[in-house]
């Protein structure tokens, strides 16, 4: 006996070949990402959150990234980033490192856990750091529609310990 199933004409209806059609070709669960990635590029900020503050001047900007599946569910990616304004290049500048691993619980559910470490030294002043800690499920309802519910704690030195508690239902257009 071949241990291919084979469809019966009367076992799937109009409807069950869209919906298979829509699952395979446009229903999107967790992403996985293999290889590293280089970018260099200027950044400017076209507008400004208040009326009154003045945009930054441009700045250089250089991203790296990795990221590697590791068995069938499991990803891990590293993405380091570094901004520096052109008039005073590498004296001031800002800095991120974001390590995340993610382990597919269920075909819907997702583990993200990440860390976030943030360096940023300013024209005038000290070097300033923080690190986050954050752990989100990732509930793939439909399509592009997502539920994340995380929890993030941050840690600035000379500071308090604060906790966040997110929840966010998320649709991507694109």
């Amino acid at each position: 006996m071949s241990q291919i199933m084979r469809l019966q004409e009367d076992g799937l209806s109009a409807i069950g070949v869209i919906r298979i059609k829509e699952i395979l070709e446009r229903e999107n669960i967790a992403d996985r990402f293999y290889g590293w990635d280089v970018t260099l590029g200027s950044k400017f900020d076209i507008t400004t959150p208040y009326t009154d503050s003045e945009r930054s001047i441009a700045n250089l900007d250089v991203t790296a990234s990795y990221a590697r599946p590791i068995r069938w569910k499991w990803q891990i990616s590293e993405r380091l980033s570094v901004n520096t304004p052109f008039d005073n290049l590498g004296t001031a500048f800002s800095m991120s490192l974001s390590s995340d691993i993610s382990y597919e619980l269920v075909n819907r559910i997702d583990l993200r856990l990440r860390h976030l470490f943030l360096l940023s030294k300013p024209e005038v002043g000290n070097t300033e750091n923080s690190q986050a800690f954050s752990g989100s499920f990732i509930y793939y309802i439909e399509n592009n529609i997502n539920l994340v519910v995380t929890e993030q704690i941050e840690i600035v030195p000379d500071e308090n310990i604060s906790t966040n508690f997110i929840v966010v239902l998320n649709y991507r257009a694109f």
